[in-house]
């Protein structure tokens, strides 16, 4: 007996409706049934030296992973760094759109930071102040190599270069380098004035002003700093940034004589 015509095309319909919902067309997939997982394959444990890291890794699904450690942002990635200690909770996504999580705990200390602030024109009267952050608690701060101590200012300080260190309870420690208090024009300027600009066939006799003397450069101060600053001075090139600062901190702070 031959199968009417409608009883079959209801059988095709239905056997392509399964086959869809099987995932033959990646029109619909039961993630509930999906193998999908993830992992952390190695990690780095923030410490003294630094943030930490991780990197991920996944098995099953389509194999078509994307990565998150916020749950909101997925990528490519597999490696995360500059992390800091604490709970995350670690994502893929494969290409059938279905996830899978797991919680981490990344494990470690905190990495100090010290931010340096620096005041002061005349001889005697520089401050230095430093602000830590991170690490654990109880600071302890050291102006070249001195011993630590609670304060976290240092007043009364001459024109020169100093360091500042940090300590923490977990005996991690940072130090910022190369604060410069004060410019002076004998220590700081007049090299600078010397190697670049008073130089023969330059401003020591042939250009003017002369910067023969230590009144002639003061007596054009502004005049150094405004064509140090646009580059124009001295002829062959600018000077570093270094020591363009250096001249304009030393003008702006009344181009002493010291």
């Amino acid at each position: 007996m031959t199968k009417p015509r409608s009883s079959w095309l209801y059988g095709m319909l239905v056997a392509s409706l399964m086959m869809i919902r099987c995932g033959s067309n990646n029109l619909e997939v039961d993630c509930t049934q999906s193998d999908l997982a993830v992992s952390v394959v190695s990690q780095v444990n923030p410490s003294c030296d630094g943030l930490g890291s991780i990197t991920l890794g996944a098995t099953g699904g389509d194999g078509d992973y994307s990565f998150s450690i916020d749950d909101f942002i997925f990528a490519g990635d597999i490696t995360y760094s500059d992390l800091e200690p604490g709970s995350y909770s670690i994502s893929v996504r494969d290409g059938n759109g279905c996830t899978a999580s797991i919680p981490f705990q990344l494990d470690g200390v905190e990495p100090i930071q010290l931010a340096i602030e620096s005041i002061g024109c005349e001889q005697g009267q520089g401050q230095i102040t430093a602000t830590a952050t991170g690490g654990e608690g109880n600071y302890t701060f050291a102006l070249n190599g001195a011993t630590p101590g609670a304060m976290n200012s240092f007043s009364n300080l001459g024109f020169g270069i100093y360091d500042v260190t940090v300590n923490d309870t977990n005996g991690c420690s940072t130090t910022v380098s190369g604060i410069q208090i004060g410019v002076s024009l004998q220590s700081d300027i007049l090299p600078i004035i010397a190697a670049n600009c008073a130089i023969a066939g330059c401003h020591l006799d042939v250009r003017t002003p002369l910067f023969n003397t230590k009144a002639n450069i003061i007596a054009n101060a502004e005049r150094i700093k405004i064509r140090t600053s646009e580059g124009t001075m001295p002829l062959d090139g600018p000077l570093p940034d270094s020591q363009v600062k250096l001249i304009a901190d030393w003008v702006d702070c009344g181009a002493e004589d010291n």
